[in-house]
């Protein structure tokens, strides 16, 4: 029986079948896996590249990222850092554009004390693609702001745009300077909480400034730009 042709053409058939159906699976569980781990990012991905290469995108750099020597800041670099974007915040006051450029550059230097290759990058897209692997929330936040930012060195970008920015790019330091460990996501990936920093005896946890201190003096005729909405 097993050498009757028409036997083994329905053999041959279910066996191409099976691997049809467990390809499919797989696939699916990847693209699930993805998701999960990149959130919104995964969106820009697939939106971008389109799904299989967006997926093929999304592991390349997590590979790249988990070859990065990547490290917690010191306790005087996190008092510097946040003493720093205080002095940024402050300045859009009167300097909304200076600030945003001021902003920017800090990023890349809190990313450059943190581990991130940032010397050897250029570009935006570089720092997004490694941001996206441990900060997929906060990536979409910094792509935005720095497309504003680009805007502004030409001069036409309006204040309010400048303020979104600035708003941006703080969610963005909160997280690579406040968070004590880079792959948090691995813990939420679990199902685990990502852990917080200690305080230290007398030490005082840094209040999130509000968007009113954001708010850029208001010029004759000019409406005051709103809080963002949360």
């Amino acid at each position: 029986m097993l050498n009757d042709p028409v036997v083994l053409a329905v053999l041959a058939g279910l066996v191409v079948l099976v691997l049809i159906v467990a390809a499919v699976v797989v696939a699916r569980s990847r693209r699930r896996r993805l998701a999960d781990e990149f959130g919104p990012e995964y969106d820009h991905a697939v939106a971008t590249y389109g799904r299989r290469r967006g997926g093929q995108e999304l592991e390349a750099r997590r590979d790249h990222v988990d070859h990065l020597d990547l490290h917690d800041l010191t306790a005087e670099e996190h008092s510097t850092l946040v003493g720093r974007w205080q002095t940024v915040q402050a300045r859009f006051v009167d300097q909304p554009s200076a600030a945003v450029t001021e902003a920017d550059a800090l990023i890349a230097e809190t990313m450059r004390l943190r581990g991130y290759p940032i010397d050897d990058v250029a570009d935006d897209e570089r720092r997004e693609a490694d941001l996206s692997v441990a900060h997929p929330t906060e990536v979409g936040l910094y792509r935005d702001a720095a497309a504003i930012a680009r805007r502004s060195r030409r001069n036409e970008a309006t204040t309010e745009e400048l303020r979104q920015a600035m708003v941006h790019y703080r969610s963005l330091f909160d997280s690579l300077a406040g968070s004590r460990h880079d792959h948090a996501h691995d813990h939420h990936a679990h199902g685990e909480p990502a852990e917080r920093p200690p305080e230290r005896p007398g030490e005082r946890v840094a209040e999130r400034p509000h968007d009113d201190d954001l708010a850029p003096p208001v010029r004759p005729g000019e409406r005051a730009a709103r809080p963002p909405d949360r």
